[in-house]
């Protein structure tokens, strides 16, 4: 699913990125040591990547950690991370799975 970040840059979701908004949306304080058993660590990089895009609210553990590389927890999800999850679960719903409703073909002028 295509969308567009605040700084106006067109991003795509893909069905990865909207599970992950998906477990923080029901977990609060989700943490790099707090993973369930079975569930994959996720990779700093990515939780920072989510955090820039304004997708939800990271509390960096390490004192000093100023490169944002050691250990944290997700609080949950911005108001834009929310909208974005909200967005993703009605296009699912409408029969569009995961890249969205499916457009219907308008027919091209002679």
């Amino acid at each position: 699913m295509t969308w567009t970040d605040a700084q106006g840059i067109s991003r795509q979701l893909y069905e990865s990125g909207a599970a992950r908004l998906r477990y923080v949306a029901g977990r609060s304080g989700t943490g790099r040591y707090q993973m369930p058993p079975g569930e994959p660590v996720w990779n700093t990089k990515d939780v920072r990547a989510y955090q820039v895009l304004g997708l939800w609210e990271v509390t960096w553990l390490e004192e000093g950690d100023t490169e944002h590389t050691g250990a944290w927890r997700i609080d949950g999800l911005t108001d834009r991370g929310r909208e974005l999850l909200a967005e993703w679960e009605r296009r699912v719903e409408s029969g569009g799975g995961r890249r969205g409703p499916k457009r219907t073909s308008t027919p091209r002028k002679a």
